[in-house]
């Protein structure tokens, strides 16, 4: 249940912001764990169109993203203090890649108000 509602939101913000779905195309089939307690683990694939979907449970992990807990809230204000909080771990390539849409992604609150 969580799962769904975090992809949900997750590709609602990619669709938004177009560039970001397509900064992740490259890496269609790669799999992400984002670990943030208190919730679960939260495991995604990337689709070919760049947009996320629930990862297969025997699927290799290509990158681990890891935040303390209580770092959630402050990514979401955009804190740029947020950034020092998140470890990642795995392939290079998709780190550099979910680095740079922690860093820009953001929600357009007014579009959706619209």
């Amino acid at each position: 249940m969580v799962e769904r509602g975090a992809i949900t939101a997750l590709n609602h913000l990619l669709v938004q912001q177009p560039w970001a779905a397509q900064r992740l195309k490259p890496f269609a089939g790669a799999v992400a764990e984002f670990r943030c307690p208190p919730f679960p683990d939260l495991r995604v694939s990337v689709a070919a169109s760049g947009l996320l979907e629930a990862a297969q449970e025997r699927a290799e992990v290509a990158l681990t993203v890891e935040l303390k807990p209580g770092t959630l809230p402050l990514l979401l204000l955009r804190n740029d203090a947020a950034l020092k909080e998140i470890r990642i771990a795995g392939s290079a390539d998709l780190a550099a890649a979910v680095q740079h849409l922690l860093r820009h992604l953001s929600w357009d609150a007014e579009e959706d108000l619209s």
